[in-house]
């Protein structure tokens, strides 16, 4: 699950390819998971859009983001975070 507590740490951590592949796709939308494993995390981005109710959903659901390309800018602005990947795009 994503929070307030945990936001920067989370856009920290994202890799450089799951950055360029999102914020280069043609779609609006991305989706910011954690995938929390026995001995840690794994944060990833990817690109989506609105049109597959069910993974929206589950996105949501599962306590994860999904958030329009300029937001979510915005959010990576606000928290903090340093990731040099993502500071191409600001």
């Amino acid at each position: 699950m994503i929070t307030k507590d945990n936001i920067k740490e989370v856009l920290s951590s994202l890799k450089e390819e799951d950055v360029y592949q999102a914020m280069d796709s043609d779609l609006d939308y991305v989706a910011v998971r954690v995938h929390i494993y026995n001995t840690g995390y794994k944060a990833t981005i990817e690109p989506m859009d609105y049109s597959n109710e069910e993974e929206v959903l589950e996105v949501i659901g599962s306590g994860n983001i999904l958030i329009d390309k300029d937001e979510f800018l915005r959010l990576y602005v606000e928290s903090g975070a340093y990731n040099k990947t993502i500071e191409e795009y600001i």
